[in-house]
């Protein structure tokens, strides 16, 4: 031991600390003390707000990836039901094709030249199958159809189907059965030229019913005596007159016929021995009761085509009302905001 601790040894037992001295150190550790527990407790606060940042960091790439490949699935997945759709379309439109193309769905027309193309002298062939081709674009493409499937049996008369319709089942409009009020499909023009044509075939079958004794007087022996009716039907029944003979003209000199006013009261003159002959009609008059037939047919006349009239602007805006397009419809708006 040398003389250094020697002299320590000594000091410390020499020494003795009064109590305030005491109480300024344990104040000052416990000052120690504190400030490093504070200092402690500041670095673990700011380390974990630190991981919680780098945390929410992590969790919003997360996220981010996530929703890229929630998006990227929903697009495989839209292209897949896409792809499916389309395999269903071509294959719902080649069994359609299929079933339109059947015999028993084919035009008359369509059937003659099928037959007629098995011939060399109509068909060659190497375009037999163009043909066929072509015929198919014709009715399916071309020619007016309409929808025949439940949908459009429910609904209230015809619904047009637009040229190349696949994906529901559709028919040719038929010639003698279509019912005038569908005709308005092709446009409001054409629905009232085949009304008027239907009214105006009416109401002249019904004239020509009225005329029918007007038209057996004329025919009859009534009004041409015994001679024989004219050869030509189309003027049997008609006014002609086939009953004539040659009377002379006491008052008609050889240049009568040079007026020409005066050679329309006459058919035709005969020359001999400077006497003038003409022809005069043995038809007789139609009585009274026979002329009523043209006046009664002159009053259904009028007022049939009075009716006409009011019936076709009717007909004009039903056609139109069947007809629904984009300017029939109004937005209603509620409330607009500034």
């Amino acid at each position: 031991m040398n003389a250094t601790e020697e002299e320590l040894k000594r000091f410390n037992k020499s020494f003795r600390p009064d109590s305030k001295f005491l109480e300024d150190v344990s104040v000052t550790a416990l000052s120690q003390d504190r400030h490093r527990d504070e200092s402690l407790r500041y670095r673990k606060k700011k380390q974990l707000e630190n991981a919680k940042l780098i945390l929410r960091t992590n969790i919003e790439r997360v996220e981010e990836k996530y929703d890229f490949l929630k998006n990227e699935y929903e697009k495989v997945y839209a292209e897949k039901l896409a792809v499916e759709k389309e395999s269903e379309q071509l294959k719902h439109r080649r069994t359609y094709l299929d079933a339109l193309n059947r015999k028993s769905r084919q035009t008359y027309s369509r059937r003659l030249a099928s037959y007629l193309s098995a011939y060399e002298w109509y068909c060659p062939p190497r375009n037999k199958e163009k043909l066929d081709v072509a015929w198919s674009y014709f009715e399916n493409q071309t020619l007016p159809r309409h929808y025949c499937d439940k949908e459009a049996l429910d609904s209230d008369g015809y619904q047009k189907s637009p040229p190349g319709e696949i994906y529901r089942a559709t028919k040719l409009y038929s010639v003698l059965w279509t019912p005038l009020k569908e005709l308005g499909n092709f446009g409001i023009g054409i629905g009232l030229y085949f009304t008027t044509l239907r009214l105006v075939a009416i109401i002249t079958f019904i004239a020509g019913i009225i005329n029918v004794a007007f038209i057996h007087f004329y025919d009859s022996s009534d009004y041409r005596g015994a001679t024989e009716s004219n050869g030509s039907l189309l003027l049997k029944g008609s006014a002609s007159c086939s009953n004539f003979t040659w009377i002379q003209c006491s008052d008609c000199g050889p240049n009568f016929y040079e007026d020409d006013k005066q050679t329309q009261l006459y058919a035709t003159a005969k020359y001999d021995s400077g006497l003038v002959f003409v022809v005069k009609m043995q038809c007789e008059f139609p009585p009274l009761k026979y002329a009523l037939f043209p006046f009664i047919n002159l009053v259904f006349l009028s007022g049939a085509f009075i009716f006409l009239n009011e019936y076709l602007e009717r007909s004009e805006v039903r056609f139109d009302e069947n007809e629904q397009v984009s300017k029939y419809y109004v937005f209603h708006l509620l409330s607009i905001s500034d």
